[in-house]
């Protein structure tokens, strides 16, 4: 199965990318592929970010997710996972963790069929449809139908950005308009706990970068 990797980031944190550089980003299977996006602003000497021209700001990821997405349909993948430039992934368990999501309650379970269009998140509260930081897997499907929604079904309007609702809120609403809200409990939107041999967690969040290396060298259990 091949994934492709969207980090969305921004030119304040490039501490943050060389610690992803430095820890999980290294331990990417064969058939993994990623790339960091950030907004206008300064040119910067990375090959593995691409600057794209939206704006640089979290207001801004309305409009720099959807163009990270078309950038991304440029390459050969089956799966895409977006997370952050503070989300730490064991990338060798996406595949897993991709195979035991589950229907988001109030749906009727049933088994995964690959080849349909698919969204899937972290569990959530109920009533939230969103993959929030911990990252979210989207298939190529999809991918295709949200770069070319209806600005109307595609962008955050006024009253998500005032109730706090980003990125990660619109991506779920579009997705659960089109397909079912899958949701994995190996996405871990909060810093702890963190993946470790103990237990079957994909990633964690809001990790800076030394608690990123910290989460890593617990993991490789150094």
């Amino acid at each position: 199965m091949r994934f492709y990797i969207l980090i969305l980031s921004c030119h304040r944190y490039p501490a943050r990318r060389e610690a992803c550089r430095e820890t999980w980003l290294p331990r990417l299977l064969p058939d993994m592929r990623y790339r960091f996006y950030i907004g206008e602003g300064p040119g910067v000497n990375e090959p593995d970010v691409v600057q794209l021209s939206v704006p640089d700001t979290y207001e801004g990821l309305r409009e720099k997710t959807p163009a990270a997405l078309a950038h991304a349909l440029q390459f050969e993948w089956d799966w895409l996972f977006k997370c952050d430039d503070d989300t730490y992934v064991v990338p060798e368990r996406l595949e897993d963790t991709l195979r035991s999501v589950q229907l988001y309650p109030g749906y009727t379970k049933r088994e995964i069929r690959w080849g349909e269009p698919h969204y899937v998140g972290c569990v959530t509260r109920p009533g939230d449809f969103y993959g929030y930081g911990g990252g979210y897997f989207l298939d190529r499907w999809l991918v295709n139908r949200i770069v070319s929604s209806e600005p109307t079904n595609c962008i955050v309007n006024a009253d998500m950005i005032a109730k706090g609702i980003g990125e990660d809120g619109w991506i779920g609403h579009v997705a659960r308009k089109c397909s079912r809200y899958w949701c994995t409990e190996k996405i871990n939107n909060n810093s702890k706990p963190t993946p470790t041999i103990y237990n079957d967690l994909a990633t964690c969040h809001s990790k800076d970068p030394i608690s990123m290396r910290q989460a890593h060298l617990a993991y490789i259990q150094l």
